[in-house]
């Protein structure tokens, strides 16, 4: 026979040692978002800020070639300085995209470290909570307790749902 006194507080420790965890679940909660991706975001803004670079240099050769008279503006140079305004447009279109991504990013990370806060505030006060507060977070979080075997005293593990 198991006291339950026994069994409630391992479980109870095994309860708190999740909720303390809080790493654990913000990194589950950011493997899909933007941040897990946040290196390669960045490394494309610098591609695309190199391309920008690249078409105004361009763009400006060519118009001073027909500034000094050295190219004819004919329908090939037209299309040229159209295929730059063109490119530049779509990439400044994408680098907006990926200001606003970081941005956004950003103020997540602010809010998840805001979060982080108060849930460390509040689990420094678990043990303090009424039984039923008790009880419904064990609710919450665990759906069946197995005990089996006898284990050395004063010795039993929760397992996680």
């Amino acid at each position: 026979m198991v006291l339950s006194d026994h069994v409630e507080q391992v479980l109870w420790d095994q309860i708190r040692s999740w909720l303390h965890d809080s790493d654990a679940l913000v990194d589950e909660l950011m493997a899909g978002s933007p941040a897990a991706r946040m290196n390669d975001l960045q490394k494309e803004m610098a591609t695309i800020d190199h391309e920008l670079g690249r078409l105004n240099k361009g763009q400006r050769n060519v118009l001073k070639s027909i500034a000094t008279g050295l190219v004819d503006l004919d329908d090939t140079t037209l299309a040229n300085l159209t295929r730059f305004k063109t490119q530049k447009e779509k990439l400044c279109q994408r680098k907006n995209e990926l200001v606003q991504v970081i941005m956004n990013e950003e103020e997540r990370r602010l809010k998840i470290d805001d979060i982080r806060s108060v849930a460390c505030e509040t689990l420094d006060r678990l043990d303090d909570l009424e039984f039923t507060e008790k009880k419904a977070i064990v609710r919450a979080l665990v759906t069946q307790v197995v005990v089996s075997g006898r284990p050395p005293a004063g010795r039993a593990t929760a397992v996680s749902p």
